[in-house]
């Protein structure tokens, strides 16, 4: 099968392989308790070596996927005739531009949004750490009351903010023209070239940060968060902790599963062997960097992140390469500083989760 129904049934697939490796994983750690970061890590690596063995001596015999000579899978393995984009081309909305035109990306006025949204969500929206064991009923329903209005002003002010960026970078209002002009960068284009937003992708993406908000709101969901803050109280409680950690684990390998797929079907091709092993800590930086802790991850903390680690990935080696470009003859810094900063991050991220720990 190709196309969509192709990348519907290689979900199917992903989840029903993926559901026993996650009861698996689920029983380990409730077997290694105290010690989850480090066995799991272990058991990660240990998982790509044994898959690197199994993709040379399973019995694979489609000619597409295997060695011309030999036995086993290759590298990489090219999608685009069965599922390659078939997300991304689903309302995909394209737009051409010919050699001379110029166009102008509104970073300032995504800065501008992503610094003052972080802002107001510091200040109102984020919980702060209060000792509400201690309070008085009175003192704890003003505590909530006044919470849930903080909570309200900083949602709303966080609304009105991206309407006033969203019109300031979009709309074509003549008074406005400058202001975006100054906070965009110009690109010209030498050659003639398309740009493709994938708006398939987006809505599967939004429509799965929808489910997971109302896993987290459903019973199981709070359970879990409970048994994950506070065992000894979930326990008291009535909460089987380890059925928890099991439904925990189980749930995030199989949305693993189905992440790898569409992160494939994006760049159409599958990488095997060693290749995962490049996606250990860079999700984990990324979250981390979103505000996540050890003990508590939203999914405002993964898109936050994302957009902050992908963001200083991307454009940090270009700036920095545009000034340090006459180092030295043959030598080019943007490799050094990409990989500079990518370390960076994940040892701030690192280092943080350490703090975490250490406060608690």
């Amino acid at each position: 099968m190709t196309g969509l129904g192709g990348f519907a049934v290689a979900v199917v697939c992903a989840l029903i392989i993926s559901f026993p490796m996650g009861l698996l994983f689920g029983y380990l750690m409730n077997r290694v308790k105290n010690s989850e970061m480090m066995v799991a890590t272990y058991f990660g690596y240990a998982m790509v070596a044994i898959m690197c063995i199994g993709w040379l001596l399973l019995p694979f015999t489609n000619n597409a996927i295997t060695w011309s000579m030999g036995k086993g899978l290759r590298n990489t393995i090219n999608l685009e005739p069965y599922f390659g984009n078939a997300l991304n081309n689903i309302g995909a909305i394209t737009k051409s531009y010919n050699a001379g035109d110029t166009m102008m990306i509104p970073v300032g006025v995504l800065v501008i949004w992503l610094v003052v949204s972080i802002v107001l969500y510091w200040v109102f929206i984020r919980t702060k750490d209060v000792d509400v064991e201690n309070m008085k009923d009175e003192e704890l329903a003003a505590y909530n009351k006044t919470r849930k209005e903080r909570k309200k002003i900083g949602v709303i002010s966080i609304a009105l903010l991206t309407v006033i960026c969203a019109v300031l970078a979009f709309a074509d209002i003549g008074f406005l023209h400058g202001i975006r002009s100054a906070l965009s960068v110009h690109i010209t284009f030498k050659s003639n070239t398309s740009m493709e937003i994938p708006t398939g992708m987006l809505v599967f993406l939004i429509l799965c940060c929808f489910a997971m908000w109302l896993f987290n709101k459903s019973k199981t969901g709070i359970s879990m968060a409970a048994a994950g803050s506070n065992p000894d109280c979930a326990r008291a409680s009535g909460i089987n902790i380890n059925k928890q950690r099991m439904i925990g684990a189980t749930m995030s390998i199989m949305l693993s599963a189905v992440g790898i797929l569409v992160y494939a079907q994006s760049f159409g091709f599958l990488q095997l062997y060693n290749a995962p092993l490049n996606m250990c800590f860079p999700p984990i930086a990324a979250i981390l960097i979103g505000g996540a802790s050890i003990k508590q991850a939203k999914i405002s903390h993964v898109l936050i992140g994302v957009v902050l680690f992908q963001g200083i990935l991307t454009m940090g080696p270009t700036i920095a390469g545009r000034y340090l470009s006459g180092l030295g003859d043959g030598m080019d810094p943007t490799e050094i500083v990409r990989i500079i900063i990518t370390n960076g991050i994940i040892l701030y991220a690192l280092t943080k989760a350490g703090g975490a720990s250490s406060e608690e």
